[in-house]
């Protein structure tokens, strides 16, 4: 689904757009209003110098658009459109990624739009993506028309924020085990979670990957400035969110490679690139095998299925090399692995470290953080962190036990 900047020729077509799109809503709209959203060509020719105008196409086909107006220090957006046989295919959020980029490269600190009460999908789009309902009146009444106005803060700073929890309270059958949790994770960052059996690792954990019997009470999470908790689990991760369980799930009569290529394949159609035939992605695999030391008779055998501990544990770092998440939460990943097995993880997982992605190490125990060196290392107690510091604090802990950091927990 290549996204480029549209050019003035293009006007017609994006007219067409626009007047496909919103037919559907002509009868929620005032006259006045649907002409102000369904402008011409020659209009449409004219906005070229307002602004930057862009265009998704499939198969050389226009079938989206977006364009923006500069203001001071914010960009206005406006006739954002998806055709409906084009939606669904996350197009809405690979144009939102286009506009937040440039918006970022020429130093704009904030995106603004105007959309109506009616448009739910939209307002479903924008609030996934970051955006926030606004107090406007002028948005109250637009031509005639209810809607509101919506926004979104911009920065080199938020744009290298990979993940964001805040004051997030969540728990399982009535009780409540984390008891307003705060973390903040960067782009090409590793992070390592400690603490005490039911302390609450776990548990953030499946709450981030959008384990369905883990219930949120209050909080937020966000992800690349998206509200991670009104995605699906699925949505999570087709978006980039990979989660290695700490007792990884069996899955007969599917082997590997058909797998990893089902899920491979789920992810580019998310974002409209290429999909591998069997042929090519086979020769993808063996590449990534390299990096965790497996031998390609494994891409064959059922997932998991009569698999040791050790080759469980390579094998979703196989998972993690394939799909090259942006964000990756490894839950004990450590555990039941002997020396040698636990060397070779951990190369594989140092391998895959780069500067656009980050890794969240869920660990008891301070061995694993000999191999994967952290970049800061958390410290859980009563389900809140309760203790920040680099990889000497989990020395400290190796050191001490845990008997300490509850006390500190307790006093809080």
């Amino acid at each position: 689904m290549p996204i480029r900047l549209a050019k003035v020729e293009d006007a017609r077509l994006i007219a067409n757009i626009l007047r496909e799109a919103f037919a559907e809503f002509a009868a929620n709209y005032t006259p006045e209003a649907m002409v102000v959203v369904t402008p011409p060509a020659d209009e449409i020719a004219g906005r070229f110098e307002e602004g930057p105008i862009w265009v998704a196409e499939i198969n050389d086909e226009i079938v989206a658009t977006v364009s923006v107006v500069p203001e001071t220090e914010w960009l206005y957006i406006r006739s954002m459109a998806v055709l409906p046989k084009a939606q669904g295919l996350g197009i809405g959020h690979g144009l939102l990624d286009a506009i937040e980029k440039y918006g970022i490269e020429n130093g704009f600190n904030r995106l603004f739009l105007y959309t109506t009460h009616f448009s739910t999908d939209a307002i479903r789009l924008y609030e996934k993506h970051g955006f926030r309902r606004v107090r406007d009146t002028s948005a109250e009444e637009w031509f005639g028309t209810p809607g509101l106005s919506m926004d979104k803060k911009l920065g080199k700073d938020i744009g290298k924020m990979l993940l964001e929890v805040k004051d997030l309270h969540a728990g399982i059958e009535g009780k409540e085990i984390l008891k307003g949790l705060n973390l903040q994770v960067g782009k090409g960052e590793v992070h390592a979670i400690m603490g005490p059996n039911g302390s609450g690792k776990s548990t953030l954990s499946k709450v981030l990957a959008g384990h369905p019997t883990y219930e949120v009470i209050s909080g937020e999470v966000l992800y690349e400035g998206r509200n991670l908790l009104e995605l699906e689990p699925d949505e999570r991760a087709r978006e980039g969110l990979f989660m290695a369980f700490q007792y990884p799930v069996e899955v007969p009569g599917v082997s590997n490679s058909q797998f990893l290529r089902l899920a491979y394949n789920e992810k580019m159609k998310h974002h409209g690139l290429e999909e591998l035939d069997p042929l090519e992605f086979n020769d993808y695999l063996k590449e990534k095998a390299k990096i965790v030391d497996m031998d390609p008779q494994f891409f064959k055998r059922s997932v998991n299925e009569g698999f040791s501990g050790g080759e469980k544990k390579r094998n979703e770092i196989l998972q993690m090399a394939v799909l090259e998440p942006k964000l990756a939460i490894l839950d004990e990943t450590d555990s039941g692995l002997d020396i040698d097995a636990l060397r070779i993880v951990a190369e594989g997982v140092n391998k895959l470290r780069n500067a656009e992605s980050a890794i969240v190490l869920v660990t008891h125990y301070q061995r694993l953080l000999n191999f994967i060196v952290p970049d800061v290392v958390h410290v859980m107690a009563n389900g809140k962190i309760v203790k920040e510091g680099g990889k000497e604090l989990a020395l400290e802990l190796e050191e001490k036990g845990y008997d300490w950091v509850k006390g500190a927990a307790s006093s809080r």
